[in-house]
């Protein structure tokens, strides 16, 4: 049942922490009846019963599963329903930690009570169980041993798809701190189908739940959240160019294949948590709220910090609100544009955070604070003292005076010369160029008359009809400009539109010149190659030659080599020149790029 208090929003993330720190089993309770009042948001399948995901993270009950904190980590894995193919992966498991030093003590398998299960989720239920690995008496902290069972699951994974086994074997969680369950149920029956949740001895500082399935991708037992650090509400529109970048520095630091992000079969939630696991342990950066303040950073006041950093990470962008446990602190993070709600509570016991209100049923009386998570920003709450930190990671403690030079330098004004007048036989043929130059970029008389005209004169938008009815580019008995063919018509129904005010304030168009570092190679950012700031990645002729000059000798440290690359083609050629063309201009950038 959900509370009837009258603020309510949407989407189904969330935690509620200890502000004690203390361990109790009533705080896995409230993350479960949380869960339950947001399962309208997740969806249900044709059989009424198969959920597209639900999921709880918690810290690990280490006096349930016989462990000892420090001296054990738990690894939750969903393996294969085939004996065989089981067999063949949890081998390459054990061959892949032992070689790495690591030794698994105990094997659970996870109780579960299948019946809860609709058909469609029970048809595709995988074995899930538990791994108990002890400490090596080499790794000496518990911060090295985290970091080194992630380079035995990166390793285990390459195996495993070498193998032919990459769906056989998944780890929903590895670590010393943290555990997760998740399945493919609705969200009243996760606490039923994982009898653990409902045990008195089953204790936590904090829950971390989620309900419905990874965005943008079919929902399966994997892709279910939360993932092995993070929860994602929302979607990452540059998602192609996020995994693009991070393929190029796996081949820069000569890793096999999937070693930084796996190249397929997952979401761009589950590429997100893939990067911010490869940021903690492979980079320079070992606390969470650090490594989403540079993945999602704020628009509105860009900082040394932020410039510093986007040199070698480029935002993952889009509405996103993303919460997080690394078993030293749990905490959130919001988008740039503020596209996802967030709404926080505390009382003295404990702090509450959702994307939807009035789900913990708290009351008034016991709520010493309460607000919204703004565009840009984040929340962090230590598990250790309960502290709650509303800041920019730029002012954390390590952070907070620091110096972080990114050694941009804005582009040089052209020279007055470079701008020289047209000839003065230009004005005769003035018409005719523009007329040439509105066909050539699709701008219509009807575009010149009620659009264009308008903003001249007024500065105001015009005012004009919504949707666009006319027939597609290729389907059109009408000649349409070659733009028409290329861009592509879309409705986005669950975002608000960014208008041109919002535009204004989360929108940056700047462009690094210069060679981009590897986050994950320290020495090519202490200190950086310098490099130039552009304002737009489109110049004018002037800045162009002023590009082309940036080769010259006097230009010394900030001197970079650039190449000219000829992007035409004969029309006559048709559709077929073009293809030659695009293919031959992809194969000169990458020669260029090889010759320096």
């Amino acid at each position: 049942m959900h509370s009837q208090s009258p603020e309510r929003s949407a989407c189904g993330v969330g935690f509620v922490v200890s502000r004690q720190g203390r361990a109790t089993h009533a705080l896995v309770e409230t993350g479960l009846r949380a869960l339950h009042c947001m399962e309208h948001r997740g969806a249900v399948g044709a059989d009424g019963r198969t959920g597209d995901g639900a999921g709880l993270m918690t810290e690990i009950p280490f006096a349930l599963l016989g462990a000892t904190p420090g001296e054990h980590a738990v690894a939750t894995l969903f393996a294969s329903s085939d004996p065989t193919r089981r067999r063949q992966a949890l081998r390459l498991f054990r061959e892949v930690f032992g070689f790495a030093g690591f030794e698994v003590v105990d094997r659970r398998t996870v109780p579960i009570l299948p019946d809860v299960l609709g058909p469609q989720a029970a048809e595709r239920l995988p074995s899930i169980l538990h791994l108990l690995i002890a400490r090596p008496a080499w790794v000496r902290t518990e911060a090295a041993f985290n970091a080194q069972l992630y380079f035995a699951q990166q390793r285990a994974r390459s195996r495993l798809r070498s193998a032919g086994l990459t769906f056989d074997l998944h780890f929903a969680s590895l670590s010393t701190r943290t555990i997760v369950y998740k399945a493919l149920t609705r969200a009243e029956d996760l606490g039923a189908f994982y009898p653990d949740l409902g045990d008195p001895a089953f204790v936590s500082r904090f829950s971390l739940f989620h309900r419905r399935f990874s965005t943008n991708t079919a929902t399966s037992w994997d892709r279910a959240q939360p993932f092995r650090l993070i929860a994602h509400n929302g979607e990452i529109n540059t998602i192609a160019g996020n995994r693009s970048w991070s393929y190029a520095r796996e081949q820069s630091l000569g890793l096999p294949r999937d070693e930084l992000l796996t190249h397929g079969h997952t979401s761009d939630s589950g590429s997100l948590n893939q990067q911010v696991e490869a940021l903690r342990y492979r980079s320079s950066m070992p606390h969470t709220e650090d490594i989403l303040g540079i993945l999602i950073p704020p628009a509105d006041k860009p900082s040394g910090y932020t410039r510093f950093w986007g040199r070698a990470m480029e935002p993952w962008d889009g509405p996103a609100f993303v919460t997080y446990a690394d078993g030293e602190a749990v905490g959130a993070r919001l988008d740039r544009n503020g596209f996802r709600p967030c709404r926080w509570a505390m009382t003295d016991d404990a702090f509450f955070l959702a994307s939807e209100a009035g789900i913990f049923g708290l009351k008034s009386a016991d709520i010493i604070g309460k607000g919204t998570l703004n565009a840009g920003c984040g929340v962090r709450v230590n598990l250790g003292d309960g502290a709650v930190h509303f800041r920019d990671p730029s002012q954390s403690r390590e952070n907070r005076g620091a110096q972080f030079d990114s050694r941009l330098m804005p582009l040089p004004a052209p020279d007055a010369d470079q701008s020289a007048a047209p000839p003065a036989s230009a004005g005769a043929n003035k018409d005719d160029e523009l007329a040439d130059l509105f066909a050539l970029h699709g701008v219509s008389r009807d575009e010149l008359d009620r659009v264009l005209a308008p903003l001249i004169a007024t500065g105001k938008e015009p005012i004009g009809s919504m949707g666009d009815t006319a027939q597609p580019a290729v389907l059109s008995e009408v000649r349409r400009s070659l733009y028409d063919f290329l861009f592509q018509d879309f409705a986005q129904v669950t975002n608000p539109p960014l208008d041109f005010l919002r535009e204004r304030l989360v929108t940056e168009l700047h462009t690094v010149l210069g060679r981009t570092p590897n986050i994950f190679a320290p020495k090519e950012l202490l200190p950086a190659q310098p490099g130039w700031l552009l304002a737009s990645p489109v110049l004018s002729r002037a800045q162009a030659d002023v590009v082309r000059n940036l080769s010259d000798w006097s230009v010394g440290a900030l001197r970079i080599h650039q190449r000219v690359l000829d992007a035409t083609f004969a029309r006559e050629g048709g559709v077929d020149a073009l293809e030659e063309a695009l293919e031959a201009l992809a194969d000169a950038a990458v020669s260029a790029v090889g010759a320096g």
